[in-house]
């Protein structure tokens, strides 16, 4: 989240009367909030009434509804959102002129040419001609970061520095097109559709949003439906709320907002509004529950099925399957012509339907539902760059790229809306064929004429050749022998060939008419874009498309194609008003050759979409997903429920990481299936008769899987599959009936699942797979029935990681042998969290593939820190190696200087970035994303930064800030042991600056574990490890022996809670179980921590262990944390004795060869970065089952 967008003021922000009304979907809140809005029309005062709604669809039926009740109405207080924050921000006297759509893409490829050129074609973005979507994605991405409160590059480069994603090249090429963005949309004194956003806040939190700009008396605020609200939003609300007398939120939960303490107690189907809910709650807004009876009451609810589909008996609910998308919309309207038949439906608006991906069934809708008279609405515009008209363009660039190629040609003028102009009135072959023109009539007649004149490709040899037979009727009697027509076919040609020819000469006029035109431009050359902008409009005029399209006899072509060239046209003028405002003053694209130009008009048109008078009154209305909501029917259907479209598989954000996303504050993949979850739990509760769901079973020959929500709704409404679905069968006759081999094999192995809860049934039905299949087809069948229900069963095998083999049992025995293996308390953490990624990558000794660096990477930051921070307060090494072992190897005379602060703190930070400087010259990285870390890293420890002559004054980076920590801590525990480590032999830093031992060695020999295996018995392993530091009281100070406090270095995600009382967190329990046995009576381990060093902000030291015994001792002072999780120090000693078991119950499963995958849920065990995740087996699902009822498995030959 940006850091420009400050929290709300409750303060500065008054509330005086705003409602947020609860229930669930469709209890006729929203009713109940627009008949108030009704209420102020009735009486004349709809300007004093906003009324905001989720889509454009809900906006057109509020409208309509406006006008039935209130013909005379001219002021409609119904808008979405969006629009209404645009038509309020261009009432501002100070307001910008607004970027459009097309202009803002015209831009965005114009910024991605200039990046290209800028790093000679090695931009990431160098393929966005072959790929318009890249235009596309760049575009949806910088209006999701400036939604979210991005109004400057520097703010991003702020965030995107804390990314850990492993593309820092694309984080920097992002980084510069937003830049360059911003700096357009600032020099040019235009704003775009996010940047009202931004512009609106920035007036919220300055006082001056106002909107008596909208209206004089503002009564009343209704914002309906709305589950996501940004931060800048949230401003722009709550500044809207205290200028309006009375506001209403209606949100669909069941319960109220300020019971949900966490997101995991929403119900699943309604954590869509966990982002609304907390601004709720922050806002201090009153909250009532809806009742159609008393108007605003508050009743608490009940949480027992709060989250469960009301159960619909079969003749409300239908699932049907279908061969493919065209079956299935064939399907949908045979069912709206029954309902209308039958008289179950009145009025053809009582029934929707909806699709996920509207795009892949558009054509067809327009295709079959005329053919059943059925009238509809869709408010899904065409595309612009699949229509006729515009494919007809394209074919006439194709000809001119491809040098007159006789298919192009072909391709051209088959089409039905080309006719080129006809012959000039004073040709004398006009009096015989005047009707004779170039189109798709006589294109047959072309094709012979090149074929007779071996004319293939190349303008020039079509001029040439044309010329030549042109003027061979003039002199055909002497020069016959000369002229392309002296074959014998010509010279002794029938009657019908006499007129064939004759048409031939007559259409030569037209080609080469044709061919001159497009002779203005050559293949190699650049011409201005103005030129091929008046080509086009030229070309449309010369093939007479207009009249074409107007000449047509049916309808819908004249209608859409009007459209299309409407739209089309309106394309080019803003294209050639943005070339001379923009393009042509910086010498950008004002030149290009026909290729590029082509390219370029396609990236244009790509996503450009055109739309036709729609029939809205008693209509069937077709929707897209985000249509649906706050909408309702009689009878709804909802098809394409296919797994790659709903919830689908598409990534939002393609140049970042989830974690990023999540990081930036953009809408994430998890954000996007709450949202599908929500959707399709409101679709289900719909309609008020019957709900049709639909699916296809094939696409391009290709099986599809059919939506998981699916099976959720089945599960839910408590009602059985097969009832439901049309084209189950029992018997192999009705088997045969199954539309494709996917359907065959799902429904057998729904039957086999079946049959394993019914002894004897499972013999019947391999006969019944032998006799529908192939004998080679049902044998491979039945073995992976047999595989797959080992797979989902409740007990582990060898599919699921558990080694069985007696060789690789002994293997594991000789290699993980207690008497020779040293275990690390990293193998153990790794196998707690995923048996199975320990296999993958100590056993099997798979790596992810290498990526080149270009910037340090996390792994690298931490060592990097580690050794700084080790060489600040260390001793020379040979007075460490021989010292006292109460002392440690720190520099005494270095620590005891801390009595005089402020000396300490300027010597600590001369010292400081001497070493920080000499162990960053080990690292080659450069550009921007280096030189912010350096700087975070180094601010504050250079004399420059206190005298004032640095841009940073004031600013402390991570080492400064760590300075000022340690300075604090003179009458605390202080540095005694750096880099102590145990059972390593020599420990080096690998450095220029450390030719000598790394750290101080406790033991070199490894410390010995004892516990107990899960049968009780008594066990010892052996494992090393490195403690990063131990701190003891001051030796002078200390009554009795001196106490000590363990700190592990984090420069990452520290541990939860949860996972170190759990037993998933080994390291920091068994370093303190090491420590305790080797400092011995030299001193008493009261405590172990984490030392924060994620960054300045959040440096910190946390005691995880420690008793309360102990909470008086010195390490526990001003901790803004509790020192302890436990008691007391006997219950930290239980908790150590606890991971020795099991760490040794890990040992013996290790060895017998259990690597089965992880019980933990997937954020937990991280599968969502998990490099392995591919080859992974995991099934959620299964592990969910068997998470309770883990201590039961008994694995086959687990030995």
């Amino acid at each position: 989240m940006p850091s420009n967008v400050p929290k709300l003021n409750k303060d500065a922000v008054r509330m005086p009367n705003v409602t947020v009304l609860y229930g669930p979907a469709y209890d006729g809140k929203n009713d109940e909030t627009f008949e108030k809005c009704l209420q102020l029309i009735r009486e004349h005062e709809a300007q004093s009434c906003v009324y905001l709604v989720r889509s454009d669809v809900r906006v057109r039926r509020l409208r309509d509804r406006i006008l039935r009740e209130f013909s005379g109405c001219f002021h409609f207080p119904v808008s979405t959102l969006p629009d209404f924050f645009k038509a309020l921000y261009q009432r501002r006297p100070e307001h910008k002129a607004l970027l459009g759509e097309l202009e803002q893409k015209i831009l965005i490829e114009d910024l991605l040419h200039a990046q290209l050129e800028r790093r000679r074609g090695r931009s990431c973005f160098r393929a966005y001609r072959e790929h318009p979507g890249i235009v596309t994605k760049v575009r949806d991405f910088l209006d999701d970061l400036r939604r979210v409160g991005f109004a400057s590059a520097e703010e991003l480069a702020t965030s995107l520095h804390a990314c850990r994603g492993r593309q820092p090249r694309i984080y920097q090429e992002v980084l510069d097109i937003f830049r360059s963005y911003t700096e357009h949309l600032e020099t040019s004194a235009k704003i775009d559709e996010s940047g009202i956003f931004l512009e609106l806040a920035h007036a919220a939190q300055t006082g001056s949003l106002d909107i008596g700009l909208w209206t004089d008396s503002p009564e009343l605020l209704v914002l309906e439906g709305y589950y996501e609200l940004t931060r800048p939003v949230q401003q722009i609300f709550s500044a809207l709320c205290a200028q309006f007398e009375q506001t209403f939120i209606t949100v669909d939960v069941a319960e109220n907002p300020y019971e949900y303490a966490e997101a995991a107690d929403i119900p699943k189907s309604s954590r869509v509004y966990r982002h609304i809910l907390p601004y709720i709650r922050e806002s201090g807004f009153s909250v009532r529950r809806y009742t159609p009876d008393a108007f605003g009451s508050l009743q608490p609810q009940r949480r027992t099925d709060r989250d469960r589909i009301p159960a619909r008996d079969a003749r409300e609910l239908f699932i049907h399957a279908s061969a493919d998308r065209r079956e299935e919309v064939t399907r949908i309207a045979k069912t709206i012509r029954q309902l209308q038949q039958q008289g179950r439906i009145v009025h053809l608006h009582e029934i929707g339907v909806a699709f996920p991906q509207i795009e892949q069934y558009e054509h067809a809708i327009r295709d079959i539902f005329p053919r059943y008279g059925i009238p509809f609405s869709m408010f899904h515009g065409y595309s612009l760059a699949s229509s006729p008209l515009v494919i007809t363009i394209f074919r006439l660039f194709r000809v001119l790229l491809e040098d007159g190629r006789l298919d192009s040609v072909h391709a051209l003028f088959s089409s039905p809306l080309v006719q080129w102009s006809p012959l000039p009135p004073h040709d004398s072959s006009r009096e015989a064929h005047a009707t004779l023109t170039l189109d798709a009539g006589s294109i047959h007649h072309l094709e012979s004429l090149a074929q007779r004149l071996e004319i293939r490709q190349g303008r020039s040899v079509w001029i040439e050749k044309l010329l030549s037979a042109q003027a061979a009727p003039s002199s055909c009697e002497e020069k016959r022998d000369a002229t392309p027509f002296s074959e014998p076919a010509f010279q002794n040609s029938t009657p019908g060939q006499d007129i064939e020819k004759t048409i031939q000469r007559s259409i030569i006029p037209l080609l080469l008419d044709f061919f001159n035109f497009l002779g203005r431009f050559e293949l190699t050359r650049a011409y201005d874009i103005q030129d091929f902008l008046d080509f086009i409009r030229e070309a449309i005029r010369r093939l007479q498309l207009p009249a074409r399209i107007l000449q047509s006899k049916e309808r819908s072509i004249r209608e859409q194609e009007s459209c299309a060239l409407a739209t089309l046209l309106d394309v080019l003028n803003v294209f050639e008003q943005e070339l001379q405002k923009y393009a042509a003053p910086q010498g950008r694209y004002s030149t290009c050759r026909p290729e590029e130009f082509s390219e370029r008009l396609r990236t244009l048109l790509a996503e450009e979409r055109y739309y036709v008078p729609q029939q809205l009154h008693d209509s069937v209305c077709i929707l897209g997903r985000l249509d649906t909501r706050q909408l309702r029917f009689r009878h709804f259907f909802f098809g394409g429920l296919v797994e790659r479209d709903f919830p689908g598989q598409e990534e939002n954000h393609i140049f970042l990481s989830a974690q990023d996303v999540e990081l930036l504050g953009l809408p994430t993949d998890h954000d996007r299936l709450e949202e599908s979850a929500h959707l399709f739990h409101l679709n289900s509760l719909n309609p008020t008769e019957a709900l049709y769901l639909s699916y296809p079973l094939q696409q391009d020959e290709k099986d599809l899987l059919r939506s998981s929500y699916i099976e959720q709704l089945i599960r839910q409404s408590d009602t059985t599959e097969s009832v439901l679905l049309q084209h189950e069968c029992n018997s192999a006759d009705s088997a045969q009936t199954l539309y494709s081999s996917a359907e065959l094999y799902a429904w057998l192995g729904r039957c086999w699942y079946d049959s394993q809860a019914q002894p004897g049934t499972a013999e019947d039905l391999k006969a019944l797979i032998r006799e529908l299949l192939p004998a080679e087809r049902a044998e491979r069948f039945l073995q992976a029935l047999q595989a797959q229900s080992r797979q989902s069963s409740l007990q582990f095998s060898a599919f699921d990681g558990i080694l069985a083999a007696k060789w690789t049992k002994a293997q594991l025995r000789r290699r993980y042998d207690p008497h020779k293996h040293v275990y690390s308390a990293t193998e153990f953490d790794l196998y707690a969290r995923c048996p199975i990624k320990f296999f993958f990558q100590y056993l099997l000794g798979l790596t992810p593939l290498m990526v080149f660096p270009t910037e340090m990477d996390a792994l690298e930051k931490g060592m990097l820190l580690h050794k700084i921070l080790f060489r600040f307060y260390a001793a020379d090494p040979s007075a460490a190696r021989s010292g006292n072992p109460t002392i440690g190897n720190v520099d005494r005379r270095f620590l005891h200087a801390q009595s005089d602060r402020a000396r300490w703190q300027e010597e600590a930070r001369i010292r400081m970035l001497h070493i920080a400087e000499e162990e960053l010259e080990a690292y080659h990285f450069s550009g921007l994303f280096w030189e912010q870390f350096r700087e975070d890293l180094l601010s504050g420890l250079s004399p420059k930064s206190l005298t004032g002559d640095s841009d940073n004054v004031g600013q402390q980076g991570l080492l400064a800030a760590f300075i000022d920590l340690e300075s604090r801590n003179e009458d605390k525990v202080t540095p005694a042991y750096l880099e102590a480590h145990f059972g390593i032999r020599s420990l080096r830093s690998g450095g220029d600056h450390s030719s000598d031992e790394f750290g101080y060695r406790l033991s070199a020999d490894p410390c010995e574990l004892h516990g107990h295996t899960d049968k009780g018995r008594p066990a010892t392993i052996r494992f090393q490890g490195k403690i990063d530091r131990i701190d003891l009281e001051d030796v002078s100070t200390a009554n009795s022996r001196p106490k000590a406090v363990l700190y592990d270095y984090k420069t990452g995600k520290l541990p939860a809670n949860s996972a170190v009382m759990e037993g998933r967190s080994f390291q920091l329990p068994l370093y303190v179980l090491a420590a305790r046995e080797y400092l011995g009576d030299s001193a008493e381990l009261v405590a172990g921590g984490y030392y924060a060093l994620q960054n300045r902000n959040a440096l910190e030291k946390k005691v995880f262990l420690g008793g309360t015994e102990h909470g008086s001792q010195k390490y526990f002072n001003n901790s803004r944390h509790k020192p302890s999780m436990l008691g007391s120090y006997t219950d930290v000693l239980k908790l150590l004795r606890y991971y020795a078991d099991l760490a040794v119950q890990s040992a013996e499963k290790i060895r017998k060869g259990r690597f089965h995958p992880t019980f933990l849920k997937e954020n937990d065990a991280g599968c969502h970065y998990c490099d392995y995740r591919r080859i992974c087996r995991l099934d959620p699902r299964r592990m969910k089952r068997l998470r309770a009822k883990a201590h039961q498995f008994q694995e086959d030959g687990s030995g």
